[in-house]
């Protein structure tokens, strides 16, 4: 909870609905996290994964495992070129890469 003048300031801002993309094939269940994400709704995006309803202008996340990611660059390099470019147009913007890290044991 985050407080001003010791009053709650986060009870009044809507949570978001998170948007996700009809062919992210297996998606982040964000609406599991209650207290951030108010719901999801899987719908056809233009560009990313990711964006929040009302904000799709706005915000786009594009969602890659490691290996999609090299396999993209190595055989899809211009398809993602061109969709990196497409995610210019939005003010936020990200790629978020999923891998594991072995830990040295």
């Amino acid at each position: 909870m985050v407080k001003r003048d010791g009053k709650s300031i986060t009870g009044n801002v809507p949570k978001p609905v998170v948007l996700v993309d009809t062919r992210e094939q297996t998606p982040m269940r964000l609406a599991r996290f209650t207290n951030w994400v108010a719901a999801e709704k899987v719908t056809t995006l233009p560009t990313g994964d990711y964006s929040i309803e009302g904000m799709e202008t706005l915000v786009t996340l594009e969602r890659k495992s490691l290996s999609d990611l090299v396999g993209t660059l190595m055989h899809h390099r211009e398809r993602f070129i061109r969709q990196c470019e497409r995610m210019t147009a939005f003010p936020h913007r990200a790629i978020l890469v999923e891998a594991e890290v072995p830990l040295k044991t």
